[in-house]
């Protein structure tokens, strides 16, 4: 039971955090506005799905795939604690992309956050955390033309 009161709070945080997103996303003018929009919209309807989803495995409609009555859940609090850790320091990856530049936050971020997950793969690090920053910079400052901001230390 400890399960579904720990997905079902996630749920609520992911729930309310998608909530807020949307209302701040529907603030913009229209016309600069589709893409944080679309992201919003879909963090919520991924988070009411998480919710249609904990509540059917509650009254017994689990998927095959998932055994909840499994002791695969962890009973230390090491992968909980570790994931806190990754999303307690977006913050940080906000102050450091402010201060240096994108690519540079973007990598430390990922790189630690694997670190912290327990990846000790060197080569495995390295490379998701230059795929991953490849892609995203490809993504947002290519194909969408995000305008990059300027860096405290780097100038622009």
């Amino acid at each position: 039971m400890k399960i579904f009161a720990r997905e079902d709070s996630f749920s609520l945080l992911t729930l309310l955090l998608a909530v807020v997103c949307v209302s701040v996303a529907f603030r913009y003018p229209a016309d600069s506005s589709g893409f944080p929009r679309a992201v919003a919209t879909f963090l919520l309807l991924l988070a009411v799905g998480d919710l249609v989803r904990s509540a059917a495995a509650r009254r017994g409609f689990a998927p095959d795939s998932i055994d909840t009555a499994d002791s695969a859940v962890p009973s230390d609090w090491r992968h909980f604690r570790a994931a806190l850790l990754v999303f307690a320091s977006a913050p940080a990856y906000i102050v450091v992309a402010r201060l240096f530049d994108f690519e540079i936050a973007t990598f430390v971020y990922l790189a630690a956050g694997m670190f912290a997950l327990g990846v000790r793969n060197s080569l495995l690090i390295v490379s998701v955390s230059v795929g991953v920053m490849l892609a995203v910079k490809a993504l947002f400052f290519v194909l969408l033309d995000v305008t990059r901001t300027s860096t405290l230390i780097f100038g622009t």
